[in-house]
C-alpha cells in the first residue's frame, strides 16, 4: 500500500505542477483508495512485508524535473505510514472521494483532469 500511495502522489504533484502525467496508466479508485493497477499486481505478494525485489534503476526514463519532483514528494512524505498515507488520500474532496462515493464508484477511473486540479489547488494553498 505504502507504494501505491507514493507513485499516486508523484503522479497528482507532476499533473498538479507541470500538467503532464507521470504515469502512462489509469489511477483506479479501490476501496482503500487511489490505484495504479499494474503497481498493485507486482507487489500484491509482499503485503505487508519487506519488498525483497531488486531494485531496478529507472532514472533514465525520467526527465531531470520528473526526477527531482519525485525526490521532493519522496522526501515530504518519507515520514508517513502506509496508513496515514491512506488517510491523506481518502480525504473528503480528493479526487478518489469524489469517484469512490461510498463503493458505487469502486473500479472506476479517477480522470487525470481531476487529480490535476486537485493538486493545482493544493499547491495555490501551499504557496
Amino acid at each position: 500500500m505504502h507504494v501505491l500511495k507514493l507513485v499516486y502522489l508523484c503522479h497528482g504533484w507532476m499533473l498538479g505542477n507541470t500538467g503532464d502525467r507521470l504515469i502512462n496508466e489509469p489511477v483506479e479508485a479501490w476501496r482503500y483508495g487511489p490505484v495504479i493497477p499494474s503497481v498493485y499486481r507486482r507487489f500484491k505478494a509482499f503485503r505487508g512485508e519487506p519488498i525483497t525485489i531488486p531494485e531496478t534503476d529507472l532514472s533514465g526514463i525520467f526527465s531531470e524535473y520528473q526526477s527531482k519532483l519525485i525526490r521532493k514528494v519522496l522526501e515530504a512524505y518519507k515520514g508517513y505510514s502506509a496508513i496515514h498515507l491512506s488517510a491523506i488520500t481518502h480525504r473528503p474532496g480528493t479526487p478518489w472521494s469524489k469517484v469512490y462515493r461510498d463503493g458505487s464508484g469502486a473500479g472506476a477511473i479517477i480522470p487525470d483532469p481531476m487529480i490535476q486540479e486537485y493538486y493545482q489547488r493544493r499547491i495555490k494553498v501551499n504557496s
